[in-house]
């Protein structure tokens, strides 16, 4: 008998073993099959008060997590999150008895391409609420996906320099980590931050932040990506020193009033928001605002309310989207 004949025919054993004592104390060891398939669906329904069904699982599973997941997600987007986070504590530790791997629950799921342009963001927001989330993803990761930059790209632009930073940090330090893996994730921070229109994430802190602690790691590394990168950080910076320049002149120059109001998201982190309105709104209002690159019409509350000239607004004026309505009971 080879030792991979002996792995192979132990490996039953060890998984009969695992459910007939850990079956009554352990989710996955209450739905995996005697073949080592994890019954992910079923053991969501058991734990989850779901509003979308989900095919029974008894004997066989009949729903891979991938689709599980997209199909959550269609309907319920933050649902979703909570249930892969909750799968990948429940499962990824004991994915040496069932046929699945980490990635499978991990990266799988981040470079998919099944989900809308809002799918980072809405990573990004539940990662912000619970960071030992995006930790798991990095640290159950086989090969660190170029995609993980969009993550801390989206992160960026929510003003959350420190946890971006901090999870970059957790990727380099991390047993997959690579001059070619994480050298992708810079490379995909860095093409958003040259793409973007908005000028929300400044491209000194991709290169103060990120392609610094890259040199640290590989301090002799001759990656011309990361020179490339370094290059088009630059070009960036310049173009947009000159843009600023001429914003900040344009808003001198402008001798107007405005009525501009912090909101909180209902929803969303406690981040504001700033959006013009008028005499009539007041701190603790409830209002309709659009939001997003869709405009999507949500609701949340005013936090702040003031008349500003254009140069000392909070943000700038010409950028801001006007509150739709005050909300009444």
């Amino acid at each position: 008998m080879t030792f991979s004949d002996k792995k192979a025919k132990e490996k039953p054993l060890a998984l009969y073993d695992f459910i007939l004592e850990n079956h009554h104390k352990l989710t996955a060891a209450g739905y995996i099959t005697l073949s080592g398939d994890f019954l992910y669906a079923q053991a969501v329904q058991d734990n989850f008060n779901m509003l979308l069904p989900l095919p029974e699982e008894d004997l066989t599973q009949e729903i891979g997590f991938e689709e599980m997941i997209e199909k959550i997600y269609r309907i319920d987007r933050r649902e979703a999150f909570e249930v892969w986070d909750w799968c990948i504590d429940q499962f990824v530790p004991y994915m040496e008895y069932s046929n699945d791997t980490e990635d499978k629950l991990t990266d799988r799921i981040v470079t998919s391409g099944a989900y809308n342009n809002d799918f980072f963001s809405i990573m990004a927001e539940y990662s912000e609420r619970k960071p030992d989330f995006a930790v798991k993803l990095i640290y159950c990761s086989r090969e660190l996906v170029r995609d993980y930059g969009t993550l801390l790209f989206k992160l960026l632009e929510r003003n959350n320099e420190k946890l971006a930073k901090g999870l970059f940090i957790v990727c380099a330090d991390g047993g997959n980590a690579n001059s070619e893996n994480l050298s992708g994730i810079i490379c995909e921070m860095v093409d958003l931050c040259v793409c973007s229109d908005d000028e929300l994430v400044d491209p000194r802190i991709i290169r103060d932040g990120f392609i610094s602690v890259y040199k640290e790691k590989y301090p002799h590394a001759a990656n011309d990506r990361i020179a490339e990168c370094e290059k088009k950080l630059e070009e960036k910076q310049k173009k947009r020193d000159e843009e600023r320049k001429k914003e900040y002149e344009k808003r001198l120059a402008d001798d107007k009033k405005y009525i501009c109001c912090g909101v909180k998201l209902d929803g969303y982190s406690d981040t504001v928001y700033h959006y013009l309105g008028d005499e009539s709104i007041k701190v603790g209002d409830k209002v309709k605002v659009p939001a997003g690159v869709k405009n999507t019409i949500i609701t949340g509350t005013v936090v702040s309310a003031g008349e500003y000239l254009n140069i000392a607004a909070p943000f700038p004026v010409e950028k801001m989207k006007k509150i739709i309505e005050v909300v009444t009971e």
